[in-house]
C-alpha cells in the first residue's frame, strides 16, 4: 500500500492517521484502525468523534456514494461532494422521522419528501433546509395543504382542508389565512 502511515491534517472533520494507497485513495481512522478498499478510495472510517462514515473518498474528504452514521442514530445514505451531503439522499432521524431527496451543500434542496413517525407527510421543494416554493403537507390527523411554501410557512396562494371537509382556498400570510380568499363547509355552504 504505497508510503504507509503518515501524520495529516486533511480536513476537519476526519481524525488522526492516513494510510495512502498508490491509487491516491485513503482510508482515514480514529485511533489507527481503517478498512480500505485500494480499487477505488472506498473506506470504512471513524469520523468527527463518534460518526462513522463508509463510501468513497476524493481529496481527504467524503466524496461520492456514501453511509454516515453518528453516535445520536441519526444516519445519511447518498452522494456525497466535498465533505457534504450533496445530490440524492436519505436521511433516517432517532426520532423516526426520514427525509428523502436532494441535498446541495449539506442542506435540503430541491425536490424533497419528509416523514414523520405519526403519519405525517411532506412533498414538495426545499430551499436552503427549509419547505420553499410549491408542496403539499398531510398530517397525522389528514388535515391537508397543498400550495406554496416559504421559509417552513404556509405562505402565498395555497389550500387548506380539514378533516371535517371544511375548507379554505386563497392567500396565505406566515400560516395565517388571509382576509380574501373562499371557505366551503361540507354541508355545502361556502363564504367569500
Amino acid at each position: 500500500m504505497g508510503q504507509g502511515p503518515c501524520s495529516c491534517d486533511r480536513g476537519p472533520s476526519v481524525t488522526t492517521q492516513t494510510i495512502k494507497g498508490d491509487d491516491d485513495s485513503a482510508a482515514f481512522s480514529a485511533g489507527g484502525v481503517a478498512e480500505a478498499d485500494a480499487g477505488g478510495g472506498a473506506t470504512k472510517a471513524q469520523v468527527a468523534g463518534d460518526a462513522t462514515y463508509e463510501g468513497g473518498w476524493l481529496n481527504g474528504q467524503k466524496h461520492g456514494q456514501g453511509s454516515l452514521t453518528l453516535k445520536d442514530g441519526s444516519k445519511y445514505v447518498g452522494q456525497f461532494k466535498n465533505d457534504k451531503k450533496d445530490g440524492s439522499g436519505v436521511y433516517h432521524y432517532p426520532s423516526g422521522a426520514k427525509y428523502t431527496g436532494q441535498w446541495v451543500n449539506d442542506l435540503q434542496e430541491g425536490d424533497g419528501k419528509e416523514e414523520w413517525a405519526d403519519g405525517s407527510v411532506f412533498e414538495g421543494q426545499f430551499k436552503a433546509g427549509a419547505k420553499h416554493g410549491r408542496g403539499k403537507f398531510v398530517w397525522s390527523t389528514l388535515c391537508r395543504y397543498e400550495g406554496e411554501f416559504d421559509n417552513n410557512d404556509m405562505h402565498g396562494e395555497g389550500v387548506y382542508t380539514w378533516n371535517d371537509g371544511r375548507g379554505y382556498s386563497g392567500q396565505w400570510n406566515r400560516n395565517t389565512m388571509a382576509p380574501r380568499g373562499k371557505m366551503w363547509w361540507s354541508d355545502g355552504r361556502t363564504y367569500e
